[in-house]
């Protein structure tokens, strides 16, 4: 690791175990679940696809950051490419193939059968985590849904289906979808229509909900944290800092500094990133700094990380999509999502939201695509020290599969 302002080197970093020298009257580091893998058993057309899915993830991010260059970000990588997965099943031939180069395949079978397999897969992989990944389409009922996309959305994505008057009766189909994605996040994001109205302009809603929570591996000590300064890209502010001193993965890279730490068992992991002094967080990103995290060994953290409880705006998807090579979502093209075709846009959103306090980390997502009928209607040792009170990034993946659940970057509290 280097030596910077934020981040002092004074601990040994063993693979194996760690030498201690803790005081008799200190608690002993907490020991570190070894990183988990579970086995997906994928055939190999699901494992191109899911390293095409990496690819995505990075840039994904990139353009997110690119089009949000002020204050806190929070996407989910996982959510996106499952929404824009399910409608690549509904759309024209040109829009599937800028679809598919997006998310880095040329086979939308493998990438239907890999979120099935993680459907099946993450949910259940910790029992000491919380995690749930759930689908959903709602249709007016003047039309009738093609049983060959009703067949993927329930087989393949589990997903559940209503359907309603979204032209007289918008604000009962609203509530229904409201009320799912409530159920679906914990609560973590209530709304996602919030104007009832607008849904007598809409086809059909399909969703993505996406949720996880756990506890650290060794909590932070409540009565640690007090106040501090956060020193934010726009202005210097007083935070709850939180303090754990206690055992992480660690890893020094080029132009920053990265601590790991294992949520439940090991299965799924939360990691900081810390730009050096003169780096920002959007030259990390740049650099695709998730495809960079290595952690070889396992020290001592004298960790000061600061209370999050960050709930995004909706974002629009389509301008970042389109950046990304798809750039056919605000055309009126035909889609086969019914028995009988019709013409419409792509409106694809996102919501997040991320929590991090003493006990662990909660997160959640929502990716929706609303096809729309006419234009739119709007948008021990010592230990080493790591104070993140300035700008940073967060990542919180699975292990086995390097799903990207959330990943965000902190600007400003």
């Amino acid at each position: 690791m280097k030596k910077t302002t934020y981040f002092f080197l004074s601990c040994a970093l063993l693979s194996g175990s760690l030498l201690t020298g803790c005081s008799s009257d200190e608690p002993a580091p907490t020991p570190l679940p070894e990183p988990s893998y579970t086995d997906l058993n994928l055939s190999e057309a699901e494992i191109r696809a899911g390293e095409g899915l990496v690819s995505f993830n990075n840039r994904f991010f990139r353009e997110a950051m690119a089009q949000y260059p002020e204050g806190n970000v929070s996407v989910s990588p996982l959510s996106a490419s499952m929404l824009l997965s399910i409608v690549g099943n509904a759309v024209d031939p040109e829009l599937k193939s800028q679809i598919l180069s997006a998310l880095g395949s040329d086979d939308l079978s493998a990438l239907n059968t890999l979120n099935r397999r993680y459907m099946e897969v993450l949910p259940a992989l910790d029992e000491k985590v919380t995690m749930t990944i759930a689908n959903a389409c709602w249709y007016h009922n003047a039309y009738t849904l093609s049983p060959t996309f009703s067949d993927i959305l329930t087989e393949q994505y589990f997903g559940a289906v209503g359907s309603g008057n979204f032209k007289t009766d918008y604000e009962n189909v609203a509530r229904d979808i409201n009320s799912w994605v409530s159920e679906q996040t914990r609560g973590m994001i209530p709304v996602i229509i919030e104007e009832p109205s607008a849904l007598a302009a809409v086809y059909s809603v399909l969703a993505d909900a996406i949720y996880v929570k756990g506890a650290w591996a060794g909590p932070f000590d409540r009565d640690k944290t007090a106040p501090a300064p956060f020193y934010g890209a726009k202005s210097t502010s007083t935070v709850d800092m939180m303090n754990r001193n206690d055992r992480c993965y660690l890893q020094g890279g080029e132009n920053f500094n990265a601590i790991r730490i294992p949520l439940g068992t090991g299965n799924y992991n939360f990691t900081l990133v810390l730009p050096d002094e003169g780096v920002t967080v959007e030259q990390l990103v740049a650099s695709d700094v998730h495809t960079q995290l290595d952690f070889g060994g396992a020290g001592i953290v004298d960790l000061y990380m600061p209370r999050v409880d960050f709930k995004s705006e909706t974002m629009t998807l389509n301008s970042i999509f389109g950046r990304m090579g798809v750039d056919k979502l605000n055309e009126l093209r035909e889609v086969s999502i019914f028995t009988k075709p019709v013409e419409t846009r792509h409106n694809i959103q996102q919501k997040t939201a991320v929590k991090f306090n003493e006990e662990g980390a909660e997160a959640s997502a929502v990716t929706w695509d609303v096809l729309e009928t006419s234009p739119g209607f709007g948008t021990t040792p010592e230990p080493e020290v790591l104070r993140a009170d300035r700008p940073f990034l967060f990542f919180i993946d699975e292990a086995s599969t390097g799903a990207a659940i959330l990943w965000g970057c902190i600007r400003d509290l």
